[in-house]
């Protein structure tokens, strides 16, 4: 017998069966709709940040958020995700991001670097997915679900220590709504499996448009 045989049937043991999960009507397991919409958020003589890259699903949208340095090189890093060299922890040297909609409800980016909480079902959420960049350039990806109510939603960013003070840019709510009718399920049988407990993930709430920079990532 090898020395490393008894760590290798650990590992075997270890390994999880195989399964085939619920459609969800995320980006997991659907096509998603473009949506056409790409506009100026916030801007300086310095810095623009915009809104872009949306994508609707049956579940909720993808939104990227894409910030711009006119100098090059910038003056001060260009980080979406305000940590990591030259950003000191919390703060106005943070970048926050938020979305409302014509029910009143609200959610922001406070939740992206931990305390996760679990959200209700139906809870809007605003998670992150992805993002980087470098030099003149930086991007942040959210996922917000469920998808928004008829009506006007509002986009809203604030960066103090950059020169941007809140700033709000709105979208029609209908034409994510009408790209999501039109996304696909990859594989629609799925559609028809039990949904196990504890499939659903979500985070924790927060008060106001931007306060604590730990809060939540869910409606207030």
């Amino acid at each position: 017998m090898s020395f490393f045989d008894i760590v290798a049937d650990i590992a075997e043991l270890a390994r999880p069966e195989p399964r085939r999960r619920r459609w969800r009507g995320d980006s997991d397991d659907t096509i998603g709709v473009p949506v056409e919409f790409a506009e100026i958020l916030a801007r300086t003589e310095e810095l623009a940040v915009c809104v872009c890259g949306l994508v609707a699903f049956p579940a909720g949208f993808i939104v990227n958020v894409v910030a711009l340095n006119r100098l090059d090189p910038p003056k001060e890093p260009t980080n979406l995700f305000g940590h990591g060299p030259g950003f000191p922890p919390g703060g106005a040297s943070m970048f926050r991001f938020g979305i409302g909609f014509s029910d009143g409800s609200k959610v922001t980016d406070a939740m992206r670097f931990g305390r996760r909480g679990q959200a209700e079902p139906g809870e809007r959420v605003l998670q992150p997915r992805g993002g980087g960049g470098g030099g003149r350039r930086s991007s942040a990806g959210f996922w917000c679900a469920p998808l928004p109510p008829p009506g006007r939603m509002s986009f809203v960013c604030q960066w103090p220590a950059r020169g941007l003070e809140e700033s709000t840019l709105q979208l029609e709510a209908q034409l994510v709504l009408d790209a999501a009718a039109r996304a696909s399920a990859i594989w629609p049988e799925d559609a028809e499996l039990a949904e196990e407990e504890g499939q659903r993930r979500g985070r924790g709430g927060t008060g106001g448009w931007f306060v604590g920079g730990g809060g939540g990532g869910t409606t207030t």
